[in-house]
């Protein structure tokens, strides 16, 4: 074992497979499954075996496309071979002064001209500018953006020589054999605050916030038309304030809500706060648009807090939506919605209210102290319709008394409670549904 050294995560080349089994047998416990890479005559040798193990882990451990997973990685070689890299992303301000900038040029990088390329195996692909293919099968490559190669001295290069053919990615006009076109699908925003109404009309899209309060971003995001899917927002702050006075809702599309979803949109919306809008603070309209929130709170909307309207659907899971001008939940025109351990309070009208052949479901969540008198939770007309799924009620009946709700309905304006049962655990009232009792 006196042979051998380390240098960071691996092994000198003086290592042998006799020094590697000896090392392995010395270790125990978790550290037997990092082990540093043999490096013989020049060689590193990738221990395949502990790859498949940690791939494993990590899949365990981690959600799929995980910022975190990503800082993992580099911590060394062992878990860069185990995790697979990011997809191709842009960075505001860094490589973009603005996110409008940046979504314009990803807008342009679809176009069938752009071919894309590694700097670095393992490295994410890249927007190439020029592109020259040497004698020996390997190509010269001018990116169109600097790229960072040595983390450690923080140094940016635009060009790189030699790079192997099978990290060039040729688009469908130009290339010689039969691989696919890499495209960039995420744009990512450092701390700070931003200026810009966005507009995403075009598929694959994901914008990723520094988290909520430390990216804000004001103005407005609209997402439009069919081809506008797999819609990505997520963890940063959205205000309207800058557009308060201005802004509107209604259900024929004139918005200036902070998220609006039309013209058959698809969006998810996750760990994010959409503060201060003119008009709602989320909507979505038109046959065929929809809407997912995860994880957000939608607050101080000068009119309704979230909308649906015109048969889209929407769906909520774990969000709030807090002192709003007008109605928490909207649901109208034939929308259908489905609201998950969320809460509706303290808004200045109705805490839920659907009509016009609007439907919402509504399950373990709560409806709580809106209007002016607080208890202007829930309200139905014209066809509108509120199911209410194992959640606590308040049954005011002579008295307040709490009682889990099993099934219930309000429609047309009549609140029915078909299935309850006695709640002896006052507690978990404050986190439940509180609708009214009786007709409104």
């Amino acid at each position: 074992m006196s042979a051998v050294t380390f240098q960071g995560y691996r092994v000198t080349p003086e290592n042998t497979n006799n020094n590697a089994r000896e090392l392995s047998k010395s270790r125990k416990g978790l550290n037997k499954l990092v082990l540093p890479y043999l490096i013989k005559n020049g060689v590193v040798f990738t221990n395949h075996r502990l790859v498949s193990f940690w791939n494993k882990i990590f899949r365990y451990v981690y959600a799929p496309k995980s910022r975190q997973l990503e800082s993992v990685r580099y911590l060394c070689q062992l878990f860069r071979d185990s995790i697979p890299p990011p997809v191709p992303y842009m960075m505001v301000p860094s490589q973009f002064p603005t996110l409008t900038l940046a979504l314009d040029q990803l807008s342009k990088e679809r176009l069938p001209t752009t071919a894309f390329a590694q700097p670095l195996e393992n490295y994410p692909y890249l927007p190439v500018k020029k592109l020259k293919e040497n004698g020996d099968g390997t190509f010269n490559v001018t990116f169109l953006h600097a790229v960072n190669l040595d983390l450690s001295r923080n140094t940016s290069v635009t060009t790189v020589q030699n790079i192997q053919s099978k990290q060039v990615q040729i688009p469908e006009s130009g290339k010689k054999n039969g691989s696919k076109k890499i495209k960039i699908q995420e744009i990512r925003i450092e701390e700070g605050t931003y200026d810009g109404n966005i507009i995403i009309s075009i598929p694959d899209v994901t914008i990723t916030g520094s988290g909520s309060k430390k990216t804000i971003i004001h103005g407005s995001i609209t997402v439009t038309g069919k081809k506008a899917k797999n819609i990505h927002l997520k963890s940063f702050t959205l205000d309207g304030s800058k557009s308060f006075e201005n802004g509107f809702w209604d259900p024929t599309g004139n918005s200036h809500a902070s998220v609006s979803v039309d013209k058959g949109g698809k969006v998810e919306v996750e760990n994010c706060e959409i503060i201060n809008s003119g008009g709602a603070g989320c909507g979505v309209v038109d046959d065929g648009s929809h809407l997912h929130m995860k994880d957000c709170i939608v607050s101080n909307s000068k009119r309704a807090g979230i909308v649906a309207c015109d048969n889209s659907t929407l769906e909520i899971f774990g969000c709030k939506t807090i002192n709003n001008g007008m109605h928490g939940f909207d649901i109208n025109t034939g929308a259908t919605a489905k609201v998950v351990d969320s809460a509706s309070e303290l808004n200045s009208h109705i805490g839920i209210v659907a009509w016009d052949s609007g439907h919402c479901t509504m399950i373990d969540s709560l409806v709580h102290k809106n209007g002016k008198n607080g208890e202007e939770n829930f309200h139905t007309l014209r066809k509108g319709n509120i199911i209410v799924k194992q959640s606590v009620a308040t049954i005011q009946n002579g008295g307040v008394v709490r009682k889990r709700v099993v099934q219930a309905t309000h429609s047309n304006g009549i609140y029915s409670c078909t299935d309850i049962e006695d709640w002896r655990n006052q507690s978990d009232v404050g986190n439940k549904i509180s609708p009214d009792d009786g007709p409104i």
